[in-house]
């Protein structure tokens, strides 16, 4: 269920109801209709999500349908293995979705992998131009949540995909994410971005400080994937593999945008 607590993201308007019911942005960029859903992943919705079966540069496995298992009570089972794939030595996890989003609350309940190199992503991603909001558990130190924003100007189809504005923030989390499920929320507003976890406010930007706010309709994603990054997840312990992560749930209260197939996307 979306909880946590609310806070006015002037200007732009917020629907005033009780429970917050995402942003009526008066941008021509703004959604037509909103969505509301919360889906306890013991069995995936084709028409919702996307289980991915491709790859990006940063990622030591190649993602595939076999490694998210949706299982009653449970919820979604990601899973990195050492599998000899050709392209990749690793296979890995992930789950999009097919529509898109524009401003609005996203919140998961998730228990995150503890082994190291590997990553627990949460996040909301676009290409052409790249934009981005993290976040992102770390195996060697899943203690702590490693939050970021990627920002590339330009309006729809633009080729800046490098991501020149990343800006990570590392929280101590006070607890250990991998020995049981929390729930980790971001809120995205066109002058604002916050993230929460188990209701409580643990970090905020606004506009430009430290970079501008995503303004173009992004897909949601969760996945699982050794990374090639030493400096940021650690050496791969292959001998802990295969790791997993556990996606008890996945809630959006946001308004949408556009559906996708996520053809040439590689979050």
């Amino acid at each position: 269920m979306l909880s946590g607590p609310r806070r006015d993201l002037s200007p732009w308007v917020i629907e005033p109801r009780p429970v917050w019911r995402g942003i009526r942005a008066g941008s021509p960029t703004s959604a037509a209709a909103g969505v509301l859903f919360d889906d306890r992943l013991e069995s995936l919705d084709s028409e919702r999500w996307l289980v991915r079966d491709d790859t990006f540069p940063g990622n030591l496995g190649l993602f595939r349908p076999a490694n998210v298992e949706c299982r009653e009570a449970v919820g979604a089972v990601l899973s990195v293995r050492r599998e000899p794939l050709g392209v990749r030595d690793f296979s890995a996890a992930s789950i999009s979705s097919r529509d898109r989003f524009l401003f609005g609350r996203f919140e998961t309940t998730l228990q995150a992998s503890k082994v190291p190199g590997v990553i627990t992503g949460f996040f909301l991603h676009r290409d052409s131009p790249r934009q981005e909001i993290d976040v992102e558990i770390v195996g060697k130190r899943s203690d702590c949540l490693l939050v970021n924003v990627f920002y590339n100007p330009g309006t729809e189809g633009a080729r800046f995909d490098y991501g020149y504005r990343g800006a990570p923030t590392i929280i101590d989390l006070g607890f250990d994410a991998s020995e049981m499920p929390h729930r980790f929320a971001i809120e995205w507003g066109p002058g604002e971005l916050r993230w929460f976890v188990d209701d409580r406010l643990i970090h905020e930007r606004v506009n430009w400080d430290p970079t501008p706010i995503p303004r173009l309709p992004m897909s949601l994603h969760v996945n699982l994937w050794p990374s090639r990054s030493r400096e940021l997840a650690g050496r791969l312990a292959r001998r802990h593999l295969p790791a997993t992560a556990v996606v008890k749930s996945i809630a959006v209260e946001a308004n949408l945008a556009t559906s996708l197939n996520h053809a040439g996307e590689h979050p």
